[in-house]
């Protein structure tokens, strides 16, 4: 019996004293299983960046996972880890069924680490390797069954780390010398010592709250064994590295900076001039394409954030710092009141340029040092009038800004920041993780300290959360949105309209102004354009509440993206915004072709797994596609488009001077080598398994579609062919090799 569910794999296991070997096919995994009458040995043969939790049931009712049993990682054909099952198990229960975890850092269990050095000095060299590029080479074992020769290892943190300390923070670099090696597709595990954290929960919780939000690793709980002695409960938390620009930006190819904790002050995006040394020392770039271009950039833009005048930031800072990013990055350092924060020193934080937008977005990457509880009161808008803090000061600074960063506070506290929210979510952990950290022999706290530091972090939240929802700043009533719309079938001859209906904050009030927030693309500045109600409500008077804008006209394909903002006729502006996550979960609508259009060229004949059939100028065997016009006149292509995706209809653009004479044939080879010469080489391949392609008229031309097919699956060399007879029909075509081209 199976299961085609991408998360779960299951198997039946037959009661009595059998042997044999089973495989059970998922959409991205399968189990692997071989049994005797005494024991099974399973394992999950699938994607390398995944494991997997192993669960019984006697009816397929009730699922049992034992708590204290690991997951299974999945793993090649000869290299996936095997769990032996013992036969006592299998006749108690006669089902098995896999669980795919949330990866590396799955929050809902503990993971446990093995590393084994053969130098017996290890530790001494672990603390000459601290602050350098060299590593103590190591093993690295997981419970999940995952082994790892010639990893490095090192001491890792700045005011966390002491020589003579007990427990420091780790830093284990799994592709020291094998390149290839990574641990469920990560390249850097980070152990944390939690310095300052009593509970080590600090990190999971705010980077999981923050992630919601903003750019922000990945953090969850972590035992670790070095030589198989015991060194206690770490927290797990996310590099800082290419793999996580990558999760939060279209590529890694931009300038990555930290501002480190030792250089408080004019790191904090404070005007110093124009010389690059002075910035150098405050500043530290850690990756980057061109080092001279980044710290160009770098002055530019923070040129612009201190000295652009009042009237004209709204309209120039967010072309050099992804303001509704930041807006929330500073939102969460001040709910959460971390010390190693831009609000607090001014420094410690990280930035990320992204070359696709020429903009600068936060990259959060510490955590250890929140929930100060002595600042449970802070101020909402704590550093809006510091010139030390020019983001808080001249964002805030801009009305519209500041009435967004109010409306991201109150959203996060409704959402997240609350004890509703984090206090189970604390329980949860210090359940889970308690009896390893009390277990623990170099423990750098007490018991008592431990608890007592449990109870703070719960009451810092239930104080800091009734602080501000009574804050004036906070409580101001937003209009209401009651529904957002989805613009049907928006083509490329005219923008799509998108409606929202707006109530006001209060019964008999009013709203004050409504926007639209749109771009064409998954990155990128949004523009901004004014909704207004030219509805009649139901007592005739002009306006029923249901708010209209257009959106540009966009080629077919275009992704848009879109959000709502409402605000009040107060003095202040009281916002709300339609999805409360504005940028990070905007709407969205793809722009689909025009109406068929006319044109005589079909799609005739298409191989999608060229084995034999026919050669390119190059010499090889590729997927093709043979167009026909079997007009008598010329047809010219030049700017047309071929693609494999509806949703992305404008693929592959045939250049200048492509024409198709009176009853003539083209073949376009789609095997991803665009820039071959001579022949039309697209960017994209079939699947032989079935898929569409498309034929879509100029940009010009709104895209309408010309000719479109649906094939479906294909053997090696066969074709499938339209019929000349019946002109809109396919016939398959058998398997028949030809000569090369000449």
């Amino acid at each position: 019996m199976t299961l085609s569910i991408r998360r779960v794999l299951w198997i039946c296991w037959w009661l009595g004293p059998l042997t044999g070997f089973h495989r059970l096919n998922a959409e991205d995994a399968r189990i692997r299983a071989q049994w005797t009458a005494a024991a099974a040995r399973v394992s999950v043969i699938g994607s390398a960046k995944q494991d997997w939790f192993l669960e019984s049931s006697t009816r397929l009712t009730d699922w049992f996972r034992d708590p204290d049993a690991p997951p299974l990682a999945s793993g090649s054909e000869t290299g996936a880890p095997e769990r032996t099952i013992p036969g006592a198990a299998l006749e108690s229960h006669a089902f098995l069924r896999a669980v795919r975890t949330s990866g590396l850092f799955d929050d809902t269990f503990m993971r446990t680490f093995h590393l084994r050095f053969q130098q017996p000095d290890w530790s001494e060299l672990l603390v000459q390797a601290h602050g350098t590029d060299s590593n103590v080479v190591c093993r690295l074992e997981s419970d999940n069954g995952l082994v790892l020769e010639g990893v490095g290892a090192r001491y890792k943190g700045y005011s966390s780390f002491a020589p003579d300390r007990d427990k420091n923070s780790l830093n284990i670099t799994l592709d020291f010398i094998h390149p290839s090696h990574r641990f469920l597709g990560y390249e850097t595990l980070n152990l944390n010592n939690g310095w300052g954290d009593p509970t080590l929960l600090r990190e999971a919780v705010y980077f999981g709250v923050f992630r919601r939000y903003a750019p922000a690793p990945r953090a969850g709980i972590a035992r670790l064994f070095i030589n198989g002695q015991n060194r206690g409960v770490y927290s797990l938390a996310q590099q800082g590295d290419s793999d996580l620009i990558r999760e939060w930006f279209p590529s890694a190819s931009g300038d990555r900076w930290r501002t480190p904790n030792k250089t408080q002050g004019a790191s904090s995006f404070q005007w110093i001039g124009t010389d690059v040394i002075e910035y150098q020392r405050h500043y530290e770039l850690k990756n980057t394409p061109n080092s001279t271009n980044a710290w160009h950039r770098l002055i530019r833009a923070i040129d612009a954030l201190n000295n652009t005048p009042a009237a004209q930031r709204s309209t120039v800072l967010d072309g050099y710092f992804a303001v509704d990013s930041w807006l929330w990055f500073l939102v969460l350092e001040n709910l959460f009141v971390e010390d190693d924060s831009y609000w607090h020193k001014g420094a410690d934080y990280s930035f990320y340029y992204e070359p696709e937008s020429g903009r600068i977005h936060p990259l959060q990457h510490d955590g250890n040092e929140a929930f100060v509880s002595s600042f449970s009161e802070l101020s909402p808008v704590h550093g809006e009038s510091d010139a030390n803090r020019p983001l808080l000061k001249q964002l805030l600074s801009v009305p519209e800004w500041r009435q967004r960063y109010l409306a991201h506070m109150r959203t996060v506290l409704d959402e997240s920041f609350n004890p509703e929210v984090l206090t189970p979510w604390i329980d949860r952990l210090a359940a889970m993780s308690e009896p390893a950290i009390l277990a623990d022999p170099i423990r750098p706290m007490s018991e008592a300290e431990y608890r007592d530091g449990l109870l703070e972090m719960k009451r810092f939240v239930t104080n800091r959360c009734a602080f501000l929802r009574n804050h004036s700043e906070l409580n101001a009533a937003a209009p209401r949105f009651h529904s957002v719309t989805e613009p049907p079938s928006p083509t490329p001859e005219a923008g799509a309209v998108i409606t929202a209906r707006v109530g006001a904050a209060m019964p008999g009030g009013k709203v004050g102004s409504v926007w639209l927030h749109h771009r064409s693309a998954t990155h990128g500045r949004f523009e901004t354009v004014r909704m207004w109600d030219n509805g009649t409500g139901s007592d005739g008077v002009a306006g029923d509440g249901i708010y209209a804008a257009t959106t540009p006209a966009r080629p077919a394909g275009t992704r848009v993206q879109y959000y709502v903002e409402a605000r009040s006729p107060d003095a202040m502006g009281t916002t709300r915004f339609h999805p409360t996550r504005t940028e990070r979960a905007a709407l969205e609508y793809t722009v689909i072709p025009s109406s068929n259009g006319s044109s005589p060229v079909r799609i005739n004949e298409l191989v999608a797994d060229n084995g034999a059939v026919i050669r390119d100028h190059q010499g090889e065997f590729e997927d093709y596609v043979e167009l026909h016009n079997p007009s008598s006149h010329r047809v010219s292509l030049e700017g047309c488009h071929l693609s494999d995706d509806p949703a992305q209809p404008r693929k592959w653009r045939f250049p200048t001077g492509t024409f198709l004479d009176p009853d003539g044939f083209l073949v376009v080879w789609l095997d991803e080598d665009g820039p071959d010469l001579p022949g039309l080489h697209a960017n994209f391949k079939l699947d032989r398994d079935g898929e569409t392609v498309l034929l879509v008229d100029r940009d010009d031309r709104f895209n309408a579609l010309l000719d479109s097919v649906t094939f479906g699956r294909l053997s090696r060399d066969q074709a499938w062919g339209r019929p000349s007879s019946q002109p809109d029909t396919f016939r398959i075509l058998p398997p028949s090799p030809g000569a090369p081209n000449p």
